[in-house]
């Protein structure tokens, strides 16, 4: 274990900067924050990659995913800070790395391939000497990959990882995968020191990026909750001080204007910054300290993400084990700005069938006949169901909500609304 353990000092670096309240949270007090996310390592042998996915699924989470240096990094860290000197990994932990969806096509849990991006694979491992029956990655002691048959239970153990929540403390909301805060501010500030007070709230925090009219609604209801008026304004991330007329946010990416924004033109070439205003949006400003305040977000993490073939249409998507009502389950994703899974197309739902088939637990979707025909919900315009996502001679009339039946065939059947299930929220990111 020397090899790993040389890597925690890399992390704890990083990790020590941060005070308790600059941390994302964990849900679980089983997990470790370590990096960007947070992390638990299970020494339990005996498990099928199954059922270490099962268990990490169930806490919230998944099997880790090592796709960049930094997640590298943390999975191993988190393996040394939970070892001790006489564990030795014989035959490696899972890991969540896997070609059981196309034979030599290797993906990680949360969607992303492993072509691309980093590789660990041990010599003869993976596409070094594809072997058809193993399917299922591991992590071992040298610190390299190995496939497995995924139903080999030789393994010491797993190492799950869960994605960030909103800091516990500083008055974050979470909408969708973003976290906001808003503050008021008595002094005058300019959006420069607007900018260094959110890094202040959270090393991972910047003035807002504001990417859609759900999230700029969000934070127009969060401005209205703070008791801010019509004529009160925010500073929030969008600048093209650097380049007129080209507005960026802090960390680079473009600002783009939204439906309906209304931005002064490039002929006030002496506003640069943009401040939000609840009945007019967006509205470029000198960077003077005329603001109420300002909002900062947080991204996070989906906790799985699949997207078109064309890359046109991408879907974020959160998994609760907690068991509900279907009415429950859908405001309870509606107050994340998110809606009730819709499986618009077969590829989408063999995506979440492969998700969850191997524990086979059955979870509520967007789909209803509460109206009188089935339909998903939260699509707009309303989206009327396809056969393909029918089971065999469904529906049969026992109720006017649909569950993914994956303890069966992972395919849709009509149940009553009123019988708990856990449930998978959906909203799409482009």
């Amino acid at each position: 274990m020397v090899q790993i353990q040389l890597l925690v000092a890399l992390l704890v670096i990083s990790v020590t900067r941060q005070t308790q309240s600059q941390r994302l949270g964990c849900s679980n007090s089983d997990y470790t924050y370590l990096g960007s996310k947070c992390y638990k390592t299970v020494f339990e042998p005996g498990n099928t990659y199954g059922e270490a996915k099962s268990v990490c699924e169930s806490d919230g989470g998944r099997l880790a995913v090592m796709a960049t240096p930094a997640e590298a990094i943390a999975v191993l860290s988190s393996i040394a800070l939970a070892s001790s000197d006489d564990v030795i990994l014989q035959h490696g932990l899972w890991i969540g790395l896997n070609d059981r969806k196309e034979e030599n096509v290797y993906e990680w849990e949360d969607g992303r391939q492993v072509a691309g991006t980093i590789d660990l694979f041990g010599e003869g491992e993976g596409p070094n000497n594809p072997v058809v029956c193993e399917d299922c990655g591991r992590i071992q002691q040298n610190m390299w990959w190995t496939m497995w048959s995924c139903k080999d239970t030789s393994g010491e153990g797993y190492v799950c990882e869960m994605v960030t929540d909103c800091p516990s403390t500083g008055l974050w909301i979470r909408f969708r995968s973003k976290c906001f805060h808003l503050a008021k501010t008595s002094d005058e500030v300019n959006y420069f020191h607007a900018q260094g007070l959110c890094q202040q709230q959270h090393v991972n925090s910047n003035l807002a990026k504001i990417e859609s009219v759900s999230e700029l609604n969000h934070v127009v209801r969060i401005m209205s909750d703070a008791g801010l008026g019509s004529n009160d304004t925010l500073w929030f991330g969008a600048t093209d001080f650097v380049s007129e007329n080209s507005f960026v946010y802090p960390d680079g990416s473009a600002a783009r204007p939204l439906e309906g924004s209304y931005v002064f033109s490039a002929a006030n070439k002496d506003r640069d910054f943009l401040l939000l205003k609840q009945n007019e949006w967006l509205t470029e400003a000198w960077n003077y300290g005329d603001a109420s305040g300002y909002v900062c977000s947080i991204d996070l993490d989906c906790q799985f993400s699949w997207q078109t073939t064309d890359g046109l249409r991408k879907s974020c998507y959160t998994f609760s084990a907690v068991e509900m009502p279907w009415h429950s389950a859908k405001e309870e994703c509606s107050n994340g700005g998110m809606h009730l899974l819709a499986l618009e197309t077969t590829k989408e739902q063999q995506f979440i069938k492969q998700q969850f088939e191997d524990e086979g637990l059955n979870v509520w979707t967007g789909a209803n006949s509460l109206s009188g025909s089935w339909q998903w919900e939260g699509i707009n315009p309303p989206l009327n169901l396809s056969s393909f996502i029918w089971g065999s001679n469904a529906p049969y009339g026992f109720g006017p909500c649909g569950y993914l039946f994956n303890a069966f065939d992972g395919l849709l059947y009509d149940w009553g609304c009123n019988n708990p299930l856990s449930y998978i929220c959906e909203f799409q990111l482009s």
